[in-house]
């Protein structure tokens, strides 16, 4: 079973920050990075244990190619995205939002 995948308000900021950045640095760049986010979330969707667990059911997948983690919970049918978080990025920075 497939489950379905929502980002918070916090990680679809931080996902269109990394857009403009990409775009800026190399006009299709931000295109590649999506195909590799989208990639992992279909993962995480098919497979929602698959990454590291961090805390109180908080988990961590890594994009490829891309400097970026991706923080989530799975509380049942839905994959819960916390955030969207380049490696440069203190890790702390999810800690401060909403779980």
């Amino acid at each position: 079973m497939t489950a379905s995948v929502t980002l918070r308000p916090a990680a679809q900021l931080d996902l269109a920050d990394a857009i403009e950045w990409y775009e800026s640095k190399s006009p299709g760049l931000s295109f590649d990075f999506r195909l590799a986010l989208d990639a992992s979330l279909s993962l995480i969707a098919r497979f929602p244990d698959s990454g590291s667990p961090i805390v109180h059911g908080l988990r961590r997948a890594l994009l490829r190619r891309f400097p970026h983690a991706i923080y989530y919970r799975n509380p049942g049918s839905v994959i819960d995205v916390v955030a969207i978080l380049h490696f440069s990025r203190s890790p702390r920075a999810w800690q401060a939002r909403d779980l």
